[in-house]
């Protein structure tokens, strides 16, 4: 083979891995943008088991997307649970609302 044919089947291999690398980064990226701890944990659809983390002031979680796109994160805000619907490939941040002083999420830039 010439050098023409290796420069092809490179540009043939990295084609056929791009989606693969694509696909093992999407998963569930939440970010912490309150000032306080936040206890959380997120369920698979029909399911009591849960993936538990703490999440600190300014920091992040991330989770590789296994088995379906959508989770159910349940963060326990003071008295009361923050419940929302994840899905994979997005990244969402805990936000404490300044309209209405109650924490939420919402879907934000990478940063």
């Amino acid at each position: 083979m010439n050098g023409k044919t290796y420069a092809m089947v490179a540009f043939a291999a990295a084609a056929l891995a791009a989606p693969a690398a694509v696909t093992a980064q999407v998963g569930y990226h939440l970010r912490n943008d309150t000032r306080q701890t936040q206890s959380c944990r997120l369920h698979r659809p029909h399911s009591a088991a849960a993936d538990r983390f703490i999440l600190r002031p300014g920091e992040a979680w991330n989770r590789p997307a296994e088995g379906g796109d959508s989770r159910r994160l349940v963060c326990d805000v003071g008295t009361t649970a923050l419940i929302s619907n994840l899905r994979a490939g997005y990244n969402y941040a805990l936000i404490l609302d300044p309209e209405t002083g109650r924490f939420a999420i919402q879907i934000v830039p990478l940063r």
